[in-house]
């Protein structure tokens, strides 16, 4: 999410502007969104969510979290997945360059209803990431209960898990502390990796795989929970510090893809 998208697309001149999302919601036709904040010709007038990701292939949920008021976060994929959004305050992400961001707190809830969308085999979870602590057990950032999650573990690492039938965790690298990092896990049928851009560095770029070949629970129906572990009973494991541009896709990205999607210059 960006306050100023033309501003910072002439300052990296890599031409950076909010996507226009050609996926079809499930069971309808793509939700075309225009820059304009206007559906094609003819049509009526849109409140249109944004989305800064340039990867837009496989896009089912794209939380910018710059919304005015922080009461809802509204999904830019074009799947109308907004999120109920309580307890956080609008903070500032100025790497790679300056977007409004949330500050995460122990009473934060940040939460999409459920849907089939989010019943994957494959997928990517992706988010900048401002850690400010290191968690007793773990911080949740992209959380689908029973399903699959990532969260940084009590190493400090980013922490990708399918969890159920399989279990199957990954420890990926560290998320430095006090700095943005773009953090990301990814299961393509085969192997389940993980990985972080170090404060928006396209060099930085590290990544840590596991092979397992499972099939992903789709009983949940708790839908996704940002900056925390979603239970029956409400949230755990907050994030202590600050998050921003949570996205998840139905397919495994390239280490490549997501740093270009999270408008790192020179991928």
């Amino acid at each position: 999410m960006r306050r100023a998208v033309a501003i910072a697309a002439l300052a990296c001149g890599c031409g950076f502007r909010p996507a226009v999302s050609t996926d079809a919601p499930a069971g309808g036709e793509p939700d075309v969104r225009l820059d304009t904040g206007v559906m094609p010709p003819g049509s009526e007038p849109v409140d249109v969510a944004p989305c800064y990701s340039t990867i837009t292939s496989g896009l089912v949920l794209c939380l910018e979290l710059d919304d005015p008021g922080l009461a809802q976060a509204r999904d830019g994929s074009g799947r109308h997945h907004d999120a109920t959004v309580m307890n956080t305050s609008a903070v500032t992400r100025d790497v790679p360059s300056t977007s409004q961001a949330i500050q995460v707190i122990s009473s934060t809830s940040i939460d999409t209803m459920d849907s089939t969308d989010f019943d994957l085999q494959t997928f990517t979870l992706t988010a900048w990431v401002h850690r400010e602590g290191t968690p007793g057990s773990y911080y949740g950032l992209v959380h689908n209960f029973g399903q699959y999650y990532m969260a940084i573990d009590n190493n400090d690492n980013v922490f990708c898990v399918i969890e159920d039938p399989t279990a199957t965790t990954l420890s990926g690298p560290t998320i430095n502390q006090n700095e943005w990092d773009l953090a990301w896990c990814s299961y393509d049928g085969a192997s389940l990796c993980g990985g972080v851009y170090a404060n928006g560095n396209p060099t930085s770029g590290q990544q840590d795989c596991t092979n397992v070949t499972t099939t992903l629970s789709t009983s949940s129906t708790h839908g996704i929970a940002i900056g925390s572990i979603a239970t029956t009973t409400g949230h755990t494991d907050h994030l202590a510090g600050k998050l921003d541009s949570a996205r998840i896709f139905n397919r495994a990205l390239t280490q490549q893809e997501v740093c270009t999607s999270g408008g790192i210059s020179g991928c």
